[in-house]
């Protein structure tokens, strides 16, 4: 059999454990976004704009009822959590969460979001037979509007990536 031959390796299997979690990661039916839903908007922000404000998404902050969000004024003070956006007229408005994950969610933020655009050309034709918005924005290169989907593709990498490291350090 040469299959059980090129798994020999700890390495290659590494590397397929890597690929099938990866894949059951991203092809689960059921996604969750909690504490995680402001990662994208805010590892955009910091690309685009060089800040974490996340002010370019008001509307999706008040259809989430300011879930995990407070402000900041100029000079320094927090107010959480924010119920209104009358809280936060002159100030910015910042994930509650720490900024390590959005950080680390950058490099794939700018992959992803470049090769939508490089091909949205083509995947643009392909939005009419599609009804979701998310799915939408995803064909059209749309990475604001298609957030869901990229903390999916991006948080799975990160989950095969924990789960071949707890395996290659079961080998030692």
């Amino acid at each position: 059999m040469v299959l059980p031959k090129i798994l020999e390796s700890p390495r290659l299997r590494g590397g397929a454990i890597f690929v099938v979690v990866y894949l059951l990661n991203v092809l689960m039916p059921v996604s969750l976004s909690g504490d995680s839903r402001w990662t994208i908007p805010t590892a955009l922000s910091i690309i685009h704009r060089h800040t974490a404000d996340l002010r370019d998404f008001t509307p999706a902050i008040v259809k989430t009822h300011f879930y995990m969000m407070e402000c900041v004024a100029a000079d320094h003070t927090r107010q959480y959590p924010l119920t209104s956006l009358d809280q936060c007229e002159v100030g910015r408005m910042y994930a509650f969460n720490p900024v390590a994950v959005p950080v680390l969610a950058i490099p794939f933020v700018v992959v992803i979001e470049t090769v939508m655009q490089a091909v949205s050309p083509i995947t643009g034709g392909l939005v009419d037979r599609f009804e979701h918005p998310v799915l939408r924005a995803f064909l059209t290169g749309d990475a604001g509007g298609s957030k869901e989907i990229l903390e999916i593709l991006i948080s799975s990498v990160f989950a095969a990536g924990a789960v071949t490291l707890i395996y290659l350090a079961a080998l030692e």
